[in-house]
């Protein structure tokens, strides 16, 4: 003959939100597990603010790179304009030339 085992009493609960479950699981009060939930949200927060760094000192490296390009390719450009409208306004140049 079987004897049904009787549940103890402490078996049948369940914490009543996430912090308790977190607290249950390691052993600690809630207000310990709070803590650590915080830190490790603190943490991945301050990865991803790291990382959020890094790009913009990448774009920032891109744009004084292009900035620096720009005068150069300004006075190219205005010399190439300037040799274009010679060559089309200047009689002269369209003679030598032929």
């Amino acid at each position: 003959m079987e004897l049904a085992q009787t549940p103890s009493p402490t078996s049948g609960l369940v914490p009543r939100n996430s912090k308790q479950q977190a607290a249950s699981r390691a052993g600690c009060s809630p207000r310990a597990a709070e803590s650590s939930i915080r830190h490790s949200q603190l943490l991945r927060e301050k990865t991803q603010l790291k990382n959020n760094i890094q790009i913009l000192l990448n774009e920032k490296s891109e744009l004084l790179v292009e900035q620096t390009e720009l005068p150069a390719s300004s006075v190219e450009a205005k010399r190439l304009c300037e040799e274009a409208g010679m060559n089309i306004y200047d009689p002269r140049a369209k003679q030598q030339q032929v």
